[in-house]
């Protein structure tokens, strides 16, 4: 399922498609809540479209997820946070 997923969601994007190709990415993240990749695709995909407020708290709910998983990637999320905050 991932994989149609993803398919899915390239093929929006190379049809410039964003708010279709977010629509696929908050669906896999529901589907599939420890995929930080995923997250991190919606985050950028959000602050692409100049969604900052919801690319931010995309990138909390990944950096919980990091630190509930014991990845490291906790420092990584808040500079990107720090940085679309301070844009």
């Amino acid at each position: 399922m991932l994989f149609a997923y993803k398919v899915t969601a390239l093929k929006l994007l190379k049809d410039e498609n964003d708010l279709g190709a977010i629509t696929v990415f908050k669906r896999e993240v529901e589907t599939y809540p420890k995929y930080i990749g995923l997250m991190t695709n919606l985050a950028k995909l959000y602050e692409k479209t100049k969604q900052e407020n919801k690319a931010i708290a995309t990138y909390r709910q990944a950096m919980a997820l990091s630190k509930r998983l014991k990845l490291g990637q906790e420092e990584d999320f808040k500079k990107e946070i720090n940085r679309l905050r301070n844009d």
